[in-house]
């Protein structure tokens, strides 16, 4: 754990201890994911579901004494042998904020569905299978049945697919994934068997770090079949109330009528319209801006992402519309300070 969390800092950051914890636990409030996106850490979001504070807290305390963290001005910073201790290369490839919900249940249906088919292939149905369990059942079966080619044509078309996604992989990522799939002519292995790391948290993050590039590759082929088996998952690490949102406003309503049809409080929306803004990149922006708040924040003197709300002078400005249009600026590529 102490290499991953080193692994969060740069040189010069400080992070609250707080919102650290939040972000790594997967509190999934608007508030930490700003923190999460300014800090260029949403893809850490949600890693550690089941960590404690008490556990947290005592990991910090126990860096601190190492020498490895310090506190400065109630915010967490490295100390020169904690950035000598760093790994700047840790966090490549996750992406728990987009595939941590699911990640670990569209592994397992991928391994299932490449034993079904590699079975299927041979016209074999007495096999054990790698799961048991009805909804892995029943997605495979819809999958098969919604699939609108030959068996011979799906069995070549899914070996073309893999054989594509782990073309695009780093070596030792395919490696480590291939060789667990099950078939008619393998058994798969388990995570641990295929790897030198002795660390648990390690182990987890390098797991992770393959499965998220596995499921990153094939989000961007939408014409796979495996796109199609694992579409319904991918879909579920995204807010549900919170696309509802966005395709009401994209098909022409304004945020009052969303509050209106849909009952909700301008605080929801604002949560919704934030967290659209920084996962998706179809935000309309302009439409949602007023005139009148880019007027005010321009006339300001600091830095707009060096401001938290709170330092207003005249708190006239929406809270919602200060906090896209700092979104918009941290996107357009003005990442200097940021609150």
């Amino acid at each position: 754990m102490t290499e991953f969390i080193l692994s969060l800092f740069s040189s010069s950051d400080k992070l609250r201890a707080s919102s650290l914890y939040q972000l790594l636990s997967g509190k999934r409030t608007s508030s930490v994911l700003l923190f999460g996106f300014f800090q260029r850490l949403l893809v850490v979001h949600g890693c550690f579901p089941s960590l404690e504070q008490a556990t947290f807290d005592k990991q910090i305390q126990q860096m601190i004494d190492e020498g490895l963290l310090k506190w400065e001005d109630r915010e967490l910073q490295l100390t020169k042998k904690g950035e000598m201790r760093r790994k700047k290369e840790s966090l490549t490839g996750l992406h728990y904020d987009k595939y941590g919900r699911t990640a670990t249940t569209s592994w397992r249906l991928l391994k299932f569905s490449v034993q079904v088919v590699s079975h299927l292939s041979a016209n074999e149905t007495a096999y054990l299978p790698v799961e048991t369990g009805p909804f892995y059942a029943y997605q495979v079966k819809r999958w098969l049945k919604e699939a609108t080619c030959t068996k011979t044509e799906l069995v070549a078309q899914v070996s073309k697919e893999l054989s594509t996604i782990f073309t695009l992989m780093p070596d030792e990522q395919a490696n480590f994934l291939a060789n667990q799939f099950s078939g008619k002519k393998q058994t798969g292995l388990l995570a641990y068997q295929l790897t030198t790391l002795e660390d648990g948290v390690a182990q987890q993050l390098f797991q992770d770090q393959c499965i998220h590039r596995l499921l990153a590759i094939i989000e961007q082929h939408s014409d796979f079949l495996l796109y199609d088996l694992l579409a319904p998952l991918l879909r579920q690490n995204y807010n549900q109330s919170m696309l509802t949102t966005r395709a009401m406003i994209l098909s022409g309503d304004s945020v009052d009528q969303v509050m209106s049809k849909r009952g909700l409080k301008k605080g929801t929306i604002n949560d919704h319209l934030i967290e659209w803004a920084i996962f998706f990149d179809d935000f309309p922006f302009e439409r949602l801006i007023h005139s009148e708040t880019r007027k005010s924040l321009a006339l300001l003197e600091r830095p707009l992402l060096t401001l938290r709300y709170k330092d207003l002078e005249e708190q006239t400005i929406d809270y919602g519309e200060f906090r896209l249009v700092q979104i918009e600026t941290f996107k357009g590529g003005d990442k200097n300070g940021f609150a």
